[in-house]
């Protein structure tokens, strides 16, 4: 739960779609086999409210969606999820903010595999990844002009274990992952005012 910064959406990263599918998939052990999704909600950060939106999609934001972007989730190769330790590390990642600055992203004391790329957000600010069974470092790999935040790097893991608030409390598997990456937008607008009487001595502005 830690990993998943990006799920508490207080800390402006992202959680875990387009659906609801698999509220309750799987109890037992994990289908290592099966290959989930990643359902990326691209939005700007929330103005003076605090929302929470939840892993398998039953709850969404109502912050303005942001189209355009595109995100890379990058599997963290040197964790099995099989095995119990590799939860654990899991558990305990520290993902800086800087993990997916410069070509090639980091993360200390891990491997990380070829990236998946989503495609771009729609008018909805949604896109999804398919994604096998595996720890991810998700990064924001590309975006309009106008944002100037973009989102902090995450790690969401495929299946990611699941307690519903509502309803039934099941605790299950969720191979079908929501997340909710924010950013900050801005925009810029500039007039120009023609200069007059440029005699000499004379003062011009620019606005």
């Amino acid at each position: 739960v830690a990993v998943l910064g990006a799920l508490a959406l207080g800390l402006g990263g992202a959680v875990g779609a387009a659906t609801t599918a698999s509220a309750a998939d799987d109890f037992g052990n994990i289908d290592m086999g099966r290959t989930g999704s990643i359902f990326i909600h691209k939005h700007v950060h929330q103005s003076g409210t605090t929302e929470t939106a939840s892993p398998d999609g039953t709850k969404n934001i109502s912050s303005a969606a942001v189209a355009g972007v595109t995100f890379t989730a990058f599997p963290i190769t040197s964790l099995n999820l099989s095995l119990a330790g590799a939860w654990t590390t899991v558990s305990t990642l520290n993902v800086p903010a800087t993990a997916c600055d410069g070509s090639t992203p980091t993360l200390t004391g891990q491997t990380l595999g070829s990236g998946l790329v989503s495609p771009a957000t729609d008018s909805s600010g949604r896109a999804t990844i398919s994604a096998p069974v595996a720890a991810y470092l998700v990064c924001e790999t590309a975006q309009p002009s106008t944002v100037v935040d973009k989102a902090q790097p995450f790690v969401v893991t495929i299946p990611y274990s699941y307690k519903r608030a509502t309803g039934t409390p099941i605790e299950s598997w969720l191979y079908d992952v929501n997340v909710y990456p924010k950013n900050g937008l801005a925009s810029i607008s500039k007039s120009v005012t023609a200069p007059t009487s440029l005699g000499l001595g004379a003062t011009a502005t620019f606005p």
